[in-house]
């Protein structure tokens, strides 16, 4: 009598009949409802086959309950093709009362589930063609197995997969036995290999039925590493050292892969390796290659994938030429500082920071008719060409007009690159020029420069955390700036000027210091920039005006960059207010009366001085100082600084 098969997917009013054993080969079709994604159930000669899950028109053996001793799996049934064998489909036959001899398998299989055979009688069966792995405990103690016929292209085989059996692998396969396989279903195990030169793993991707080998360790001698581009047909899709020390190779050598291969993080850190030469599309990860001190040349003749600080530290490494698609991860030349020339041939998908700190780079070779992102070479003070062409006008103080909207497109948002610094420089002392004159008082300078910025720009008001608004040419090359803009441009304004100044910064914002005669004052460029209306409220003031408990406290001066180096060291004391004309560090009638006195010439004052009588900031110590002394005396907080 025939084996009645329960199916979940059977609609209810489904019911099972028993049938003569005479029509056991006749196929019976069970299936779901039409209206559902329907599942497969057929019944043929003492063998039942399911659906093969994501394989349309495919099913597989998942069942045997025949009698026969030689048994032969079709290759279509009921015009689906059979291409896998389930899990202990025939294992441990004889306590079901069964005896299996011979098998003869169609080449269409290409999935053994776990244990297929294991425990049970079979004598002899062929390996279909299309079986490229041998899964663990196959044969497990078939100890009546004395013909296997194996074909040449498998790929492995489990070591465990014939134990207990007296069946010798032919030599050609003896090197293609795995560790074992992992995992919850076969046809996405893992199998641990290894040949004359590396350990590697293959498998099947989760996604689809491609196979994939990755190495994971080199065993060979050789200092000159060749990566191949397969192992036994399976193409190569990574490639990453546990135990290797790379520190003696001398050269990699890349195959012409169809595939992208993924160098893993650390896998040729600090080699001896001189040049490279990458044919193949490549992920790089993280210090993949980096510190390579001997490093001097890479081409990448394919798509190529450089995660952070891949080449990192590579310090003595000359030109890079990508003659396919880049893409550039942050820091990933950082700090090459031999590095003169890169080259890019097709797209540049550029981070920032990738090429930072590489302070010999001369020249960038790259498509000018889309922008990139500029502050990827953030550090290199010496990059002053695109394409072999200077970037920077020296006759003009502007950008090469051949470059000029790339450049404002691409390094608008970028800082201590040689060109741009060139760019800022002149243009600021153009601006301090054309702002001040000679004859000016230096209080009248940085009030006539304070004016040009607070009138350039605006504050930004979004995304302001993004770079394009913290850099010395924020003010320049964009519409809108925070605090470090102002302060940065004011800062070098300043110093055109011939004024010494200071860029100052506290927890959460940055103004400036400046000095005037003999004494200090802090001077708020950005709190002063009211729109249309001219603002003084923060313009030279003493330590004790301007320091709030807010953001204006705990500061500091710095040279934020190179452009600034200017700067004299420490933070100077802003200890007097304008006003406090008798230095006793308070405003009061004894100010007043000195300065009258000062200009009756009943006394005489210092230089030095000089600049604590001028509360109108004209360079002058006059008559209508003494007004705005006699209104600040009296309670007017408010001084119009127009008058």
């Amino acid at each position: 009598m025939k084996k009645k098969i329960a199916a979940a997917f059977m609609i209810a009013a489904l019911t099972v009949v028993s049938v003569q054993t005479d029509y056991l080969s006749m196929p019976m079709i069970f299936s779901a409802d039409e209206s559902e994604e329907s599942e497969i159930f057929i019944e043929y000669n003492g063998m039942s086959f399911s659906s093969r899950e994501g394989r349309e028109n495919e099913v597989m053996l998942s069942q045997y309950y025949g009698t026969t001793q030689n048994i032969v799996v079709p290759e279509t049934v009921e015009g689906y093709t059979v291409t896998g064998i389930g899990n202990g489909v025939f294992s441990n036959n004889e306590m079901y009362g069964m005896v299996v001899k011979n098998v003869t398998l169609p080449d269409t299989i290409d999935y053994f589930g776990s244990a297929v055979f294991q425990h049970s009688t079979v004598v002899s069966i062929n390996i279909p063609k299309k079986l490229k792995f041998i899964p663990s405990d196959t044969f497990f103690r078939c100890k009546n197995l004395t013909e296997v016929k194996f074909h040449d292209d498998i790929i492995a085989i489990a070591n465990t997969a014939f134990k207990g059996t007296d069946i010798a692998l032919p030599q050609n396969l003896q090197q293609r036995v795995a560790d074992g396989s992992r995992g919850n279903d076969n046809s996405k195990s893992l199998y641990y290999m290894a040949n004359d030169d590396f350990k590697f793993v293959v498998g099947t991707n989760e996604n689809d039925d491609s196979l994939f080998c990755n190495i994971e360790d080199y065993t060979g001698k050789n200092s000159e590493i060749v990566i191949p581009s397969d192992i036994y047909g399976v193409p190569i899709k990574f490639v990453g050292f546990k135990d290797f020390d790379p520190s003696s190779v001398t050269a990699v050598t890349f195959p012409e892969s169809t595939e992208n291969i993924i160098i893993d993080s650390d896998t040729f850190s600090g080699s001896q390796v001189t040049e490279l030469n990458i044919n193949s599309s490549c992920t790089f990860n993280k210090m993949s290659f980096g510190n390579c001190t001997n490093l001097k040349t890479i081409r990448f003749n394919d798509d190529a994938i450089i995660n952070s600080s891949a080449f990192m530290g590579c310090t003595n490494l000359e030109t890079v030429v990508f003659n396919s698609d880049a893409t550039l991860d942050r820091d990933s030349f950082k700090g090459c500082t031999n590095l003169t020339s890169v080259e890019f041939g097709e797209k540049a998908d550029l981070k920032n920071y990738a090429f930072v700190d590489c302070r010999s780079l001369e020249n960038i070779i790259v498509d000018t008719s889309q922008p990139i992102t500029g502050n990827a070479f953030n550090g290199c003070t010496t990059l002053m060409n695109i394409n072999s062409d200077p970037a920077f006008d020296k006759k003009t103080g502007e950008f090469n007009s051949k470059y000029g909207d790339f450049i404002k497109n691409s390094f608008y948002m970028s800082e201590e690159i040689g060109f741009v610094n060139e760019y800022i420089k002149a243009q600021y002392e153009k601006i301090a020029d054309e702002a001040t004159t000679p004859e000016m008082s230096d209080i009248e300078k940085v009030k006539a420069l304070h004016d040009w910025v607070c009138a350039n720009t605006t504050y930004a008001t979004k995304n302001t955390n993004s770079p394009e608004f913290h850099t010395d040419g924020s003010i320049l090359l964009n519409d809108s700036t925070v605090c470090e803009g102002y302060a940065k441009a004011l800062n070098l304004l300043c110093n055109y000027a011939g004024i010494e100044t200071y860029y100052i910064h506290s927890n959460d914002h940055a103004w400036n210091i400046v000095k005037i005669d003999g004494h200090y004052f802090h001077v708020d460029s950005t709190w002063d920039d009211n729109g249309d209306v001219e603002s003084y409220e923060w313009f030279m003031k003493s330590d004790s005006e301007i320091n709030d408990g807010g953001s204006h406290s705990n500061w500091k001066a710095y040279s934020p960059t190179s452009l600034h180096s200017f700067q004299k060291e420490g933070t100077p004391e802003c200890k007097y207010q304008i006003g406090d004309v008798n230095t006793d560090l308070e405003i009061s009638i004894a100010d007043l009366v000195k300065m009258n006195k000062i200009l009756l010439n009943a006394e005489t004052e210092t230089a030095d001085n000089i600049v604590l009588y001028d509360l109108n900031f004209d360079g002058n110590a006059d008559v209508y100082d003494m007004i705005l002394m006699r209104q600040k005396l009296i309670g007017d907080i408010y001084i119009n600084k127009e008058n």
